[in-house]
C-alpha cells in the first residue's frame, strides 16, 4: 500500500488519470502473492522498517511482486537475502534496478 501511496505522491499532478495508471499497476489478480513468498523467506523484509520503507519509495513494488512469483522455491531464499542487503542500504533507485534487473533473469 505504501508503494501505490508513494507512486501517487510523485506525480506532478493527481487526478484520474494518474490514479488508474497506479491502479492499473497494483491490480493485477495476483498482486501480494510474490510479495508473500519473499517475506516468507526472510522474514526482515516485513518487519524491518528501513528496509520497507526503501522498498515502497522504490518505485518498483509491482515489479518486485511480479520477480516473487516468477522465482523458483529453491532460488527464492537466496533472492530474499540479496534484496534485504540491498534495500537496508537505503538507495531507491539501487534497489528498483536490482529489482528489474533480477526480473528479467527470472522471467526469460
Amino acid at each position: 500500500m505504501e508503494g501505490a501511496i508513494h507512486e501517487l505522491e510523485s506525480q506532478e499532478k493527481v487526478d484520474r488519470i494518474s490514479v488508474l495508471k497506479v491502479a492499473e499497476r497494483f491490480g493485477e489478480p495476483q498482486f501480494g502473492e510474490g510479495t508473500l513468498r519473499l517475506e516468507k523467506a526472510n522474514p526482515q523484509l516485513r518487519t524491518d522498517k528501513t528496509i520497507l520503507r526503501t522498498l515502497a519509495v522504490s518505485g518498483a513494488v509491482p515489479e518486485l511482486d511480479r520477480l516473487g512469483r516468477s522465482v523458483n522455491e529453491k532460488a527464492l531464499p537466496k533472492l530474499s537475502e540479496e534484496l534485504a542487503k540491498v534495500a537496508s542500504e537505503e538507495d531507491p533507485e539501487e534497489v528498483a534496478s536490482f529489482i528489474k534487473m533480477r526480473l528479467k533473469e527470472f522471467e526469460k
